[in-house]
């Protein structure tokens, strides 16, 4: 099967070993491989000079996606300059013996972070507190309407989003320089319907008039930054929110996404492969044989 990496929060956890197969598009399947990294923020991703976060860094090097090479640079094993500038043998590059081609092309990454970066933020906005929003996608008709709500800018909130996501564009190009060519930010998903629940998740008192407020600015701040940094951006709002919220039949527990909403984000990905799916390389032809000595005659 062929892997796709889902990269971040615990909202990765649901695409563990998720099979999906698109025979019409692809030969081979595809399997959910989520790499968790514990309490991972849209703020931690990458540093100011331009380190990944440890926690990152680590699953991708659990799972040879990025690599040091001998002049102590990071590399992606998938790419051929790769390959030939350490004169790697088919080993090394893959860490088996035998050449899989699906394994040389560029894997689809996605990663998924933002729910602590809108559990910061509405910590820094505190109870009771809410701001206006002018976004075709909110409809503050579906909320109970509150007493005594301090209002602040919503330019304030705005600042805020941008702040916690300021590096992130950074992280992305990272991995677009390296040489991965499938890279996807997931949105951040609907906010559950439950103040309590999220309080026992959170610990944070909140409304969910408000959490869905700041989920749609830091989604759309998502997208700029995606489509400013060579990603794409897979906005799963529509297909998963019911009046604003994350609709029920989508619920695991309060702040993750069900099984169903992940095999939804599959669909969407596959179709989004599918459209950018080159013409297979014929065995016989793949450059990297030439550079592993493989197949010459």
């Amino acid at each position: 099967m062929r892997p796709i990496y889902f990269i971040g929060d615990s909202n990765v956890m649901i695409f563990s070993h998720l099979s999906v197969a698109a025979p019409d598009c692809f030969a081979v399947p595809f399997i959910g491989r989520s790499l968790y990294c514990p309490q991972l923020s849209a703020a931690d991703v990458i540093d100011a000079d331009g380190r990944f976060d440890e926690r990152f860094a680590q699953v991708l090097a659990g799972e040879r996606l990025v690599v040091s090479g001998k002049d102590g640079k990071q590399y992606a094993p998938h790419r051929l300059s790769y390959a030939s500038e350490h004169a790697l043998s088919v080993g090394e590059l893959l860490g088996s013996s035998t050449l899989d081609l699906d394994t040389l092309t560029s894997p689809p990454l996605v990663l998924m972070v933002g729910n602590l970066d809108l559990a910061w933020i509405l910590a820094e906005l505190g109870p009771n507190t809410d701001f206006f929003l002018n976004d075709p996608r909110y409809d503050g008709s579906v909320f109970e309407e509150r007493a005594e709500v301090a209002l602040v800018p919503g330019s304030l909130v705005r600042e805020m989003v941008r702040s916690r996501l300021a590096r992130l564009g950074t992280a992305l190009r990272t991995l677009v320089d390296l040489g991965f060519e499938h890279v996807f930010v997931h949105s951040v998903t609907p906010p559950t319907s439950n103040d309590a629940r999220y309080y026992r998740w959170r610990q944070i008192v909140t409304q969910a008039s408000v959490r869905s407020k700041v989920v749609l600015l830091l989604n759309a701040r998502l997208r700029e930054i995606a489509h400013e940094s060579g990603a794409t951006f897979l906005d799963m709002w529509d297909a998963t929110a019911e009046r604003c919220v994350l609709a029920a039949k989508y619920v695991l527990d309060g702040d993750h996404f069900n099984k169903a909403a992940a095999l939804l984000t599959f669909e969407r990905l596959l179709n989004d492969l599918a459209n950018r799916a080159p013409e297979p390389t014929p065995v016989t032809e793949h450059p990297l044989l030439s550079v592993l000595g493989i197949g010459q005659a």
